[in-house]
């Protein structure tokens, strides 16, 4: 038999004891250089720097996920709102525009409670309030609007009676992003 037909066979016969072999050899040969180069620098360990969760606010009501979640000291209400997974679809939106600043930051023992609409919270009313009948004092009720502003409302309804709220922007001094804040408040 001819050598090469010999070591054809030897090596289809011995085949995976040979790669086997190989791989053991390239595996020590690797584990030797990582070896050579430990022992001619220090070790060094890279451990990372948590991110320092400093505070804890608590968020209930009309949220998808109420609950207590924590932050780093950077954190606003916004952030408080994400984590709780957002608003409800019954949310008071209305009463949140009004009461909440979403770039506030939080603070460590934070509660934020959104109400669901049409539910009562302490401090704010969602009556409505009648913008051809209302006083002064009740019109400085109104988010934005002030004793010259209310003044002004009264002055204006006293030549013609509204119509309808969205006659409220002819009055100087209200305009569409106040009447947006304002008009879920008011009726004729």
């Amino acid at each position: 038999m001819p050598a090469s037909i010999k070591s054809g066979k030897l090596l289809s016969r011995y085949r995976f004891e040979i790669f086997f072999t190989l791989g053991l050899i390239a595996i020590a040969f690797g584990a030797l250089q990582i070896w050579q180069q430990a022992q001619n620098q220090p070790l060094k360990i890279s451990i990372p720097t948590p991110t320092p969760i400093d505070i804890a606010a608590d968020i209930s009501g009309a949220v998808m996920h109420p609950g207590t979640y924590r932050f780093h000291r950077q954190a606003r209400i916004q952030d408080l709102l994400i984590a709780s997974g957002g608003l409800k679809l019954n949310a008071d939106r209305l009463w949140l525009a009004k009461h909440l600043n979403l770039a506030q930051h939080l603070t460590d023992g934070s509660k934020i409670y959104i109400p669901r609409q049409g539910e009562k919270v302490a401090g704010w009313s969602n009556t409505k309030i009648s913008i051809n009948q209302a006083n002064a004092q009740e019109l400085t009720k109104l988010p934005g609007i002030g004793p010259q502003l209310a003044k002004e409302i009264i002055h204006y309804r006293q030549s013609r009676r509204f119509q309808t709220i969205g006659e409220l922007q002819a009055v100087p001094g209200i305009g569409p992003k106040m009447f947006l804040r304002i008009k879920g408040r008011l009726r004729i």
